[in-house]
């Protein structure tokens, strides 16, 4: 399942033209399938998961192999977490992070970690996507 609200503001990202990827550490098949379960395949054209890279979280190479699928730039991304190891995948790939603190890890381990700004609830997300926006020429979020 999806959390509340988050099925409605992927789909308002994607209509304001904001290309999305999920980069995942499960089996790409895996997370194809949940898409699919929540009804989001449609808006996230580009999968990374655990079967598509030799490196996984928190190695870069992830990140950087959705970037490259997506056609952009670190400098144009946005990613968004639940854990420490996507913050510092990010981080390492030079992407502009977005810790969650709704997922598996604890609050105070989420403002830990690093990222650039970190959300205490999902409708914080476009705010986000808008600070970032005016601070660079274009966006892609993941």
């Amino acid at each position: 399942h999806a959390y509340d609200g988050v099925v409605t503001m992927l789909r308002g990202l994607a209509a304001a033209g904001h290309p999305m990827a999920v980069v995942t550490s499960k089996s790409d098949w895996l997370a194809v399938k949940g898409l699919e379960l929540v009804g989001l395949n449609d808006i996230f054209p580009v999968v990374v998961g655990c079967d598509t890279c030799v490196n996984h979280k928190p190695h870069p190479e992830p990140v950087e192999r959705a970037l490259a699928l997506l056609g952009t730039s670190a400098e144009n991304a946005l990613f968004v977490g639940d854990s420490p190891h996507d913050i510092e995948s990010g981080r390492a790939a030079g992407v502009y992070t977005v810790g969650v603190t709704w997922g598996a890890f604890a609050r105070g381990e989420m403002e830990a970690s690093g990222a650039d700004a970190v959300m205490h609830d999902i409708t914080a997300l476009p705010g986000v996507i808008e600070r970032f926006t005016l601070r660079r020429d274009s966006i892609q979020t993941f």
